[in-house]
């Protein structure tokens, strides 16, 4: 019993924000007094309040407050590093008749996570152009997270990078402009690179390894990035790009000075297909039909994109490939 007369039992960690996240909340006799329970964001900024009167026992859902501070992005590029506080988890206590209690870290994921597991839902066998990059998100309760990346070829050459974490979401970018340079540093290039391994520990337990295979010279296509399930962001590039159409509409206006204008939209509606895929593959792919945030990764740039259509996906004895049409809002 807390000194605000209030008995809470609080959700896990990594709990999933996308689910109900209920903290039962008791106050006894001191219920009858009217009294306010707020939700404080990760700086203890206010994101969400409700007031109760009368209510002694309730069960308070706080996960749409926990959505409107929930802003993930793919990481961009800029050389391979661990990351944190990517958007891709809030963090986010209540505060009770002016007293707080403990926090807690919520993930933007379909289920409760445990501490070490990858958030991918992609294979752990995949691929990498220059200029892309890829990432890979854990959940950490604490310890130290250390990376090992391995690149095979006519020089072979690895490099290590670590950091500690406590309640978070920790990601490592896999950035190829930044591996091309290693490579030439080692005297050889990227293009002389077979394949590259990325091997993750967590408090010395290996918890994941992940093979790129070196695609030889610029890929074409475009490349998408998507929230999965697991509140990671999984790469894919569409090999072809059967067709793109600019759709320009204008509406006028008049100011509040009385002065007229055109405002003008624009959208970009692009029509992809991938390259075969083993069925485990496509069932990955297939949550960018279903993800929440869809992004056109370009460079360090990544652009909304949204579905709209059903994939068409197209089988050949064991192997699958996915069409999609995706809109470009707002396309330069």
């Amino acid at each position: 019993m807390n000194n605000y007369m209030a008995e809470i039992i609080l959700p896990d960690d990594f709990s999933p924000l996308f689910r109900d996240v209920i903290y039962k909340i008791n106050r006894g006799e001191g219920g009858k007094t009217p009294y306010d329970v707020e939700v404080l964001g990760p700086d203890e900024d206010l994101i969400g309040v409700k007031r109760f009167a009368d209510a002694g026992e309730i069960d308070m859902n706080i996960a749409g407050y926990l959505k409107q501070a929930y802003f993930p992005e793919p990481v961009g590029n800029g050389g391979c590093a661990l990351l944190k506080d990517l958007g891709r988890s809030v963090r986010a206590s209540l505060r009770i008749g002016g007293e707080d209690c403990d926090g807690r870290v919520f993930a933007g994921s379909e289920e409760r996570l445990e501490a070490g597991k990858l958030l991918s839902k992609m294979a752990c066998r995949r691929s990498l152009g220059q200029g892309e990059y890829d990432e890979l998100s854990f959940a950490v309760g604490k310890g130290t997270v250390s990376v090992i990346v391995e690149a095979e070829g006519r020089q072979p050459f690895s490099f290590t990078v670590d950091c500690t974490a406590n309640k978070e979401i920790v990601t490592f970018r896999l950035d190829a402009d930044n591996i091309a340079l290693r490579a030439d540093a080692s005297g050889s290039s990227f293009r002389e690179l077979e394949y590259v391994s990325v091997t993750v520990y967590l408090e010395g337990r290996r918890i994941a390894r992940v093979y790129y295979d070196i695609i030889k010279g610029a890929r074409p296509g475009v490349r998408i990035a998507w929230l999965n399930s697991l509140g990671g962001v999984d790469y894919y590039t569409f090999d072809l790009l059967n067709s793109e159409t600019v759709k320009v509409s204008r509406q006028g206006y008049i100011s509040d000075k009385g002065y007229r204008g055109v405002s003008l939209k624009k959208e970009k509606i692009l029509e992809v297909t991938g390259g075969y895929l083993n069925r485990a593959m496509s069932e990955a792919l297939s949550e960018v039909i279903s993800s929440r945030y869809v992004w056109m990764v370009n460079d360090s740039r990544a652009n909304p994109l949204e579905v709209v259509s059903d994939s068409v996906v197209i089988r050949s004895d064991s192997l699958e490939c996915m069409k999609l049409l995706l809109k470009l809002h707002n396309a330069g």
